[in-house]
Order: structure tokens, then C-alpha cells, then sequence
């Protein structure tokens, strides 16, 4: 599966791009596009550590990777697999919260099945997510 360049710009752009090691405004340690560090890599870096680039390449190039497929799956689960447009957003919603983004949203994910596609916006506008990055929201 070849993932879109419109996703992977709209990422880079909405991310940012750090190469130190810092909090996330949940507390997290993140670096690079957004890559919140795993536990393995907790035990090799602390914050303000730096990040070589290649390594923050790899790390985007898998998380992405993660997030378009789940993405492109969920799209292709409510009918919309066919909209570019749909599948990049719905991406970096997979990027941000996680590929399992529907199992916290459940109330969102359930009106976006019965193709209610405004109101899961309405939704999903009035989350604990729309408080942390409401432009990404919008």
C-alpha cells in the first residue's frame, strides 16, 4: 500500500518536527513527526535527548505507515475507502489517537457507521481530543 503524499505533508505539517526528545501535552516523551517514544525506546532516551534524523525518517515511515493502513480499513468499513480526502484525515486521527481511536470514541465512531458523518463531528467537537488540538478537530 503506497501512502498519500497529501497525508504524509498534512502530517509533517500538523506534527511539527522536533529532534530532541520532549513532552507531548499529555506528558508523553515524544520526538521527531509526533513519535511517542515505546517503552523500549524509554530505556535508550530521556528528554532532551538528540535524535539522529534517519531514525526520526524510520519512525515516521512506520508510524505512518501504521496509521494510513488502519485508516484505509476503517474508511473502506463505512463505505468511504474511495475518498482520498476521507482516508487522510481519518489517517492522521489514527496518527494522533491511536489506530484503536473508536474503542475511546465510541459515540463518534458509532454515528460515523450510521454515516451520520455531521454529527460524529459534532461529536467528536465536544471531546476531551477537541480541548488538546481543537484546530486538528476542525
Amino acid at each position: 500500500m503506497s501512502i498519500s503524499p497529501n497525508f504524509l505533508n498534512n502530517l509533517k505539517t500538523n506534527e511539527g518536527y522536533r529532534n530532541d526528545v520532549y513532552r507531548d501535552s499529555e506528558g508523553f516523551l515524544t520526538a521527531g513527526v509526533g513519535h511517542k517514544l515505546t517503552d523500549e525506546e524509554l530505556s535508550l532516551y530521556k528528554e532532551g535527548d538528540i535524535i539522529d534524523d534517519k531514525l526520526i525518517s524510520q519512525w515516521l515511515d512506520q508510524d505512518a505507515t501504521k496509521a494510513y493502513t488502519a485508516a484505509t480499513q476503517q474508511a473502506n468499513q463505512l463505505g468511504q475507502g474511495g475518498d482520498s480526502n476521507f482516508v487522510d484525515a481519518l489517517g492522521e486521527v489514527n496518527f494522533q489517537l491511536g489506530t484503536n481511536w473508536y474503542q475511546d470514541h465510541q459515540n463518534t465512531w458509532g454515528l460515523m457507521l450510521q454515516g451520520n458523518f455531521n454529527g460524529a463531528a459534532t461529536e467528536a467537537a465536544d471531546s476531551a481530543w477537541n480541548d488538546q488540538t481543537p484546530v486538528r478537530v476542525q
